[in-house]
C-alpha cells in the first residue's frame, strides 16, 4: 500500500525574538518582542509583536 503524498509550503517565517526578564519589589515580568516577516506565496507581512 503505496501513496505519495506531495507536501508544499505554505507559509515561511524569518522571526527575532527579544526577551527580558525584569524582577521588581519581588514579582517577575517576562518581557518579548517577537520582530520579522512571514512569507506566504508573493504575500509579505512584516511585524513587531509583542506577548
Amino acid at each position: 500500500m503505496s501513496s505519495e503524498i506531495e507536501i508544499k509550503l505554505e507559509l515561511s517565517r524569518d522571526v527575532v525574538r527579544r526577551l527580558w526578564n525584569v524582577k521588581e519589589n519581588g514579582s517577575r515580568i517576562e518581557v518579548l518582542i517577537d520582530q520579522g516577516e512571514a512569507h506566504s506565496g508573493d504575500r509579505r507581512s512584516i511585524k513587531n509583536l509583542g506577548g
